[in-house]
């Protein structure tokens, strides 16, 4: 990870933990009442009801804070991927589990507003950019377990699992968009899309 992003101190003590926890509350709050674009170190700071010099004591800059931020959103998601290929090692049906892959998901990224914010700082900042390129291609390696665990033999697992990818990372950032009563649709649909694009290999694949 970037200097520029990556967390300076490493909390150890309670104390410092409890600070970083409270910065990173602060964060989110900001975030979601101005946006990005609004956020600076300063109001952080002031909202944590710390000095500027405390928090650059664990962060280089926003840009870091929301990388922190970022950071425990994606172990969440590995987390679940990791348990979807464990059902698929099991040999329980697959296309139930690209339903829970899409039901995890769309659950996930609804139920904090701050998701939206940050998918909107991954893709306009520069250095976030990086990271968001970063965390897809982990996604993807995920994804090419999750396929070959259906049955897809590596090299095409690969391969769908790069396309997967890219749909999903559009797919999330619909999910935040769309009204309450527009996301059943949105994710019946995407369900049905991914399920078909999956299919096709599915017929060469060992029946599980």
């Amino acid at each position: 990870m970037s200097a520029t992003l990556a967390k300076r101190t490493t909390p150890r003590q309670g104390r410092a933990r409890i600070r970083v926890q409270g910065i990173l509350e602060a964060a989110t709050r900001l975030l979601v009442e101005a946006g990005y674009d609004a956020l600076t170190t300063t109001r952080v700071a002031e909202e944590a009801g710390i000095s500027v010099t405390s928090l650059y004591h664990y962060f280089a800059n926003k840009r870091a804070i929301v990388a922190e931020l970022t950071g425990h959103f994606v172990r969440h998601r590995k987390s679940d991927l990791d348990m979807l290929i464990e059902r698929a090692n099991r040999g329980e049906p697959w296309p139930g589990i690209v339903d829970t892959l899409i039901d995890d998901l769309t659950q996930a990224y609804r139920a904090a507003p701050v998701t939206a914010v940050i998918l909107h700082a991954l893709k306009a900042d520069p250095e976030l950019r990086k990271l968001d390129d970063r965390i897809n291609t982990q996604v993807a390696r995920q994804l090419t377990r999750l396929l070959e665990a259906m049955g897809i033999a590596k090299r095409r697992a690969s391969t769908l699992a790069r396309i997967a990818t890219i749909m999903l990372d559009a797919y999330v950032i619909e999910v935040v968009r769309v009204p309450q009563s527009a996301l059943g649709t949105l994710s019946r649909e995407f369900k049905n899309v991914l399920t078909a694009y999956i299919a096709l290999d599915m017929t060469a694949a060992p029946r599980r």
